[in-house]
């Protein structure tokens, strides 16, 4: 597990207008945004997969309950005579009353389970799939446009100024043409970097706080039990009567 002391450098913001001169420093700094993007993407692929495995651990341990409950419920005294003492029904009942708060217990957690596969995986993989890939898209079109406009910046500076003007409109429109794709392609990056820095969201993240909802429901189910306060006291008061006898 890695810790919690890794500090990042804020991200200095993307400004279109710098985009349009296309100097070194917004190269760096577009670069930057595409690593954290990417560093984004590994945390969240890191996410997902604890989040699988506490679900994996989670619906083991609700099998288990369930298994509990049942010998629980069926758990019955041998009486001695023709009846069960009270002691005896006590415990029986308040057996059965434990098998019955475990059903309700382990009813709420199956639907945090089906929250957390809706909520936090899904919704985490379709962003990262689907808009953190946009970016990657976007990007490898953005580089072809920017080889497409150098080689035609460096296909314009070499020709000879010596030609005939009727020769160089070819090239100056087709570098204008190139000029004009980098730009729409460098905005169209830049837009679509600045939605996904936008739009990451882990509100799905606060279903993880359903097993508060899990021990709610217990405890409320403990209060309306009395027999259960009654089996516990007997449990406890056990040891002392078998002593003294």
């Amino acid at each position: 597990m890695g810790g919690g002391n890794d500090i990042r450098c804020g991200l200095e913001p993307l400004e279109f207008e710098e985009c349009i001169i296309d100097s070194p420093e917004f190269r760096e700094n577009l670069n930057q945004h595409e690593k954290e993007l990417d560093h984004t993407s590994h945390q969240i692929k890191r996410i997902i997969k604890e989040v699988k495995d506490l679900m994996t651990a989670a619906k083991v341990l609700s099998t288990r309950m369930k298994q509990l409950a049942i010998l629980l419920n069926d758990f019955n005294f041998e009486c001695i005579g023709n009846a069960q003492t009270d002691d005896e029904n006590v415990i029986c009942e308040s057996l059965k009353r434990f098998c019955a708060i475990i059903g309700n217990i382990e009813e709420e957690r199956e639907k945090m389970l089906t929250l957390a596969d809706k909520h936090i995986i899904e919704s985490l993989e379709e962003f990262r799939k689907k808009q953190i890939g946009g970016v990657k898209e976007n990007k490898k079109k953005f580089d072809k446009k920017t080889e497409k406009f150098c080689q035609s910046q460096e296909r314009f500076l070499n020709m000879s100024t010596k030609k005939p003007e009727n020769t160089l409109q070819e090239p100056v429109l087709f570098l204008h043409i190139c000029t004009l794709e980098y730009r729409r392609s460098v905005v169209g990056l830049m837009f679509v970097i600045n939605i996904v820095s936008n739009n990451i969201d882990f509100s799905g993240l606060s279903t993880l706080l359903c097993p508060g909802v899990i021990f709610h429901v217990g405890h409320h189910n403990y209060l309306l039990n009395e027999p259960i306060d009654r089996a516990l006291s007997y449990f406890n008061s056990l040891p002392l009567s078998l002593q003294n006898m």
